[in-house]
């Protein structure tokens, strides 16, 4: 597969190209136009030299004592020296300079007062131009004793034809000086060409140099933007903004990362602890836990290993979308209480308000998907509130077909400048690493699965209290 061309070479090719066409384009012009400028000075030069030529033909006079004339047959001697032929009405040849020898021009009968040209070959071979003009030739007759008007004379034609010879090799020379200068002007403006865009791309270059200086851990780096070409601001404002995402994807990467070996490595080290002074206990009469107690809470451990890799699993799942929607038809207040009965606590009270109407309480989305984020939302609720507080949730039909789901609580201490990062993977409101305190795991997945099912979620602090809004449409059978 042959590879692209850069652009250095596709621009210099394109401007030698572009240049050569218009000089070839010019040159054709100028040939054409002094091409044009030579033959009409030369018709004219001709046309000049019939009417000459036509009015010093003259007709003897009749009664000339002891002298016999034919029509036609007075002219000047510089005649003979031009390439000229005089005809009778008939056709008949009344006069042929003597330049002609035993040659011949055309005839032709003209019927009006133009003087046609034509291009010949003259006898000696040579290219040439010949013109027609058809006239009534002056006479010396005398006027009759009875003063009559005397008859005129029938018309004459001449042809008088002039070699071209110099005007061919005056275009001759012009289209050879034409086409030397095009190629010598060719090779200069190639040359200048090329390092004008070599010099133009210098800007490229360096550009080129300092993205190349950009490590991984040199994220912070930004390409200059000033003292650049108008053509490039674009290209490395766009870059730069890139670097600013790739810089902030890259922190939270980090940071993901090391919550995630945080949130697995703190419940490992709880279950070595656990199994450490389990086998402690084994040596001693009295130990201080019954071996149930020690499986039950390994257990739980486990447990909760398990539902942190699944949570991890589900946020990468629905970051690269491959979590399948199967819309089904189902009551949202049914799940809701499914969902609060399994994640009640004994000092927080969770409320449900139902305004929806009697006949209109089923919606059709993936029960699955909804149910997960009913699980996050209740159990951040219920991990963050205050002690002693109640948990609102509302239920209420939105605009059109969507259903309108709200929880409200009072949070343990979020701010406005909070809610920016609050569904960020394992965000954490401080350094503490406290389970408590970290928030981003659940809402973050209740973004992607919102996403999923074209929900939107919002979240929001009114009077001190941290509301999270969900409106779910109607996916129909879609």
């Amino acid at each position: 597969m042959k590879s692209p061309s850069s652009i250095r070479e596709e621009l210099l090719r394109s401007l030698f190209r572009s240049l050569i066409i218009l000089y070839a384009i010019g040159s054709i012009v100028i040939y054409l136009i002094v091409q044009e400028a030579i033959e009409r000075r030369t018709n004219e030069l001709l046309r000049s030299k019939l009417k000459d030529f036509a009015e010093d033909t003259r007709v003897p006079p009749d009664d000339s004592p002891g002298r016999e004339h034919e029509m036609g047959n007075v002219f000047h001697d510089f005649f003979d020296s031009e390439l000229g032929q005089l005809y009778s009405n008939s056709g008949t040849p009344l006069r042929t300079s003597l330049a002609l020898g035993e040659n011949s021009l055309p005839f032709r009968i003209v019927k009006d007062q133009s003087i046609p040209i034509e291009n010949i070959t003259l006898p000696n071979g040579k290219p040439g131009r010949v013109g027609f003009f058809s006239f009534y030739p002056k006479t010396h007759r005398r006027r009759p004793p009875d003063f009559r008007i005397p008859p005129l004379p029938d018309p004459v034609h001449l042809s008088v034809a002039i070699p071209i010879t110099d005007e061919r090799l005056t275009l001759r020379i012009l289209g050879l000086t034409l086409l030397c200068t095009g190629l010598l002007m060719g090779a200069a403006v190639y040359f200048i060409v090329r390092y004008q865009v070599e010099k133009s791309y210098q800007p490229v270059k360096k550009l080129v140099n300092l993205t190349n200086t950009i490590q991984p851990d040199q994220l912070s780096l930004r390409l200059p933007c000033n003292d650049l070409p108008e053509e490039l601001s674009p290209l490395v404002n766009q870059f730069n903004t890139l670097l600013d995402r790739l810089e902030t994807a890259f922190v939270r990467e980090r940071s993901f990362s090391g919550n995630i070996g945080h949130e697995i490595r703190t419940p490992l080290t709880e279950l070595a602890a656990l199994l450490g002074n389990a086998i402690a206990d084994l040596e001693e009469e009295n130990p201080e836990e019954l071996p149930s107690e020690v499986y039950r809470d390994a257990n739980q451990i486990c447990e909760h290993m398990n539902r942190l890799i699944e949570v991890i699993s589900a946020i990468h799942q629905a970051e690269s979308g491959r979590e399948l929607v199967s819309p089904t038809a189902f009551d949202p207040g049914e799940t809701l209480s499914d969902v609060i009965s399994t994640l009640s606590s004994d000092d927080i009270e969770i409320q449900i308000t139902d305004e929806r109407k009697a006949g209109d309480k089923t919606i059709t989305t993936d029960e699955t998907l909804f149910r997960g984020i009913l699980q996050n939302l209740v159990s951040n609720a219920v991990s963050h509130s205050e002690a002693d507080s109640a948990i609102v949730c509302r239920l209420d039909r939105g605009k059109g077909e969507t259903l309108l789901f709200e929880i409200s609580n009072t949070p343990q201490s979020i701010g406005p400048e909070d809610l920016a990062r609050i569904s960020e993977p394992f965000w954490q409101k401080d350094a503490s690493r406290t389970e408590r305190a970290n928030l981003g795991l659940g809402l973050s997945l209740v973004d992607k699965y919102a996403e999923l099912i074209q929900a939107e979620i919002d979240f929001s602090l009114k009077d001190k209290q941290f509301v999270a809004t969900l409106e779910a449409p109607n996916l129909g059978d879609d």
